[in-house]
């Protein structure tokens, strides 16, 4: 009778113990759910804004070779609210510190849904692919600064940097009539289009985690 009092008092220490484990388990997946939500929703409205800049840019380099094929002229303040648009380095940073916290504390694997981990575990490697093609345009851009500064008046495309500068006249008509503009224009809209693309891949991972995280807290 004393050994049976006994055992059933190490099983039961034993069962406490495991219980207050997985309440503890419990507390810690919730928060990282919390924080991932609030992290990629954060990520969700930067990336939508860092689309449409690179869509506006697109859209701007495809209005700049039809003015060349059409050989339409240029005003220059139209001339320059088109160029302010195409002219941009945009790159997408998105915040990723729940994420490596969650992955190196080990407690990602408190989640328990294998398609989850598979997206957040190649999260990081896919935003790196998307921002490299942005990169590629990025600096397609400051490699072509000096060729279009003989044209292109910057105090007007960015007054902010240039406050206290005497307001010229852009030349857009020998812009558009320079070969090397055009070439450089279709390059951009290239590289643009590749880092769109690749972007569109990284929201569409975005929203299929947020997807997947609610679900599972709803369970």
């Amino acid at each position: 009778m004393e050994m049976s009092v006994i055992t059933a008092g190490i099983l039961g220490a034993f069962a406490l113990n495991n219980w207050n484990e997985s309440s503890k388990d419990e507390v810690k997946k919730e928060a990282l759910q919390r924080s991932l939500i609030a992290e990629f929703q954060g990520n969700i409205e930067q990336l939508d804004i860092v689309i449409q800049r690179h869509n506006l840019a697109i859209e701007s380099g495809r209005e700049f070779i039809r003015l060349i094929v059409d050989q339409e002229a240029l005003p220059t303040a139209k001339g320059d609210s088109i160029f302010g648009q195409f002219y941009t380095a945009w790159t997408y940073d998105p915040r990723n510190g729940a994420l490596r916290t969650g992955i190196s504390s080990g407690d990602i694997h408190l989640l328990d849904n294998d398609s989850l981990l598979i997206l957040l575990f190649n999260w990081e490697d896919l935003v790196a692919d998307a921002i490299e093609d942005e990169k590629y345009a990025a600096n397609h851009v400051h490699q072509d600064l000096n060729m279009q500064n003989r044209n292109v008046e910057w105090q007007n495309i960015l007054p902010e940097m240039f406050p206290e500068g005497t307001i010229k006249k852009s030349n857009y008509q020998s812009l558009l009539a320079d070969p090397e503009f055009e070439y450089f224009v279709t390059i951009q809209i290239i590289f643009s289009t590749n880092a769109v693309n690749e972007l569109d891949l990284v929201r569409e991972s975005n929203m299929k985690i947020l997807e997947l995280i609610e679900k599972d807290m709803k369970n």
